[in-house]
């Protein structure tokens, strides 16, 4: 199998995506959180379910998704940055 991965998002950082990241257009105001030891690189949960690249966790919690569609759905108010925890 692909293993298992883990969020904590106990930690609201004093930093924003944008402080860490250029590669998250649109989400450049969100607040970074800080968790365990559970991986490297920025994670996202988020509520969008028609969001590409997303993995289902439990019913309305998705894991990963495509930065570029995620843009284009903010764009067209189909979503809010708050439907997003990084």
């Amino acid at each position: 199998d692909g293993g298992s991965a883990g969020f904590v998002l106990d930690k609201p950082a004093m930093y924003e995506i944008g402080a860490v990241t250029d590669k998250l257009p649109g989400f450049e105001a969100c607040p970074l959180y800080l968790g365990g030891d559970v991986g490297s690189g920025i994670q996202a949960l988020h509520r969008v379910e028609e969001l590409g690249f997303s993995q289902r966790i439990i019913d309305g919690v998705m894991m990963g998704f495509d930065p570029w569609h995620a843009k284009e759905l903010l764009e067209q108010h189909k979503c809010e940055q708050d439907d997003f925890k990084f």
